[in-house]
């Protein structure tokens, strides 16, 4: 494929070696730098090192989508989603774990009939500094605080001082979780 690639396209897919017609609708995407080829970004797998790409997709069991997510990123060949989603529903691990982890159902709450009587609060760290945010279920205002230390009386505290600004809420919502760390773009 390579030297067609280098050489020239035919003026029709049937000129093409069998194993080449595959690319011929991506033809115009497809380009070699240093003996690789891509199409666009993507690195295009030749058919023989398909198998032990697969099985490094799939290395880490995180289930159909993730792999398919992961994998489309960076590689390419025709018909790889089908065959990642071929590997990994045959693989006994992932469908031991994937019976033994149902999805969370959605929770759908109903609005609320006035601002600041249903709100939302999570916490997160974004470039090494705690926040509190808060949401309104109504008019979706967000507040956010940032935060000193992230100790129950201190997030009270904030929390407290949004209460007497906007009125004491009906429902506080939480996940009660630790806060996730953020990553600022450089």
């Amino acid at each position: 494929m390579r030297s067609v690639v280098l050489n020239g396209w035919p003026g029709n897919k049937e000129e093409l070696p069998g194993n080449v017609r595959e690319y011929w609708c991506y033809r115009d995407e497809i380009s070699s730098v240093d003996g690789l080829l891509f199409k666009a970004l993507k690195l295009i797998v030749p058919q023989s090192m398909r198998k032990e790409m697969l099985d490094r997709i799939h290395e880490s069991h995180q289930g159909i989508v993730k792999c398919k997510q992961l994998s489309r990123d960076i590689l390419f060949w025709p018909g790889m989603s089908s065959q990642i989603e071929d590997k990994v529903s045959k693989c006994s691990v992932c469908n031991h774990f994937q019976r033994a982890q149902p999805r969370e159902p959605m929770i759908i709450h109903e609005p609320p009939d006035r601002p600041w009587s249903k709100i939302g609060c999570d916490l997160f760290e974004f470039n090494g500094v705690h926040y509190l945010l808060s949401v309104d279920y109504y008019s979706k205002w967000i507040e956010a605080a940032k935060l000193g230390d992230i100790t129950s009386s201190n997030i009270i505290c904030h929390l407290k001082s949004q209460f007497a600004r906007y009125s004491i809420p009906d429902e506080l919502i939480s996940d009660n979780g630790p806060p996730v760390r953020m990553f600022s773009i450089q």
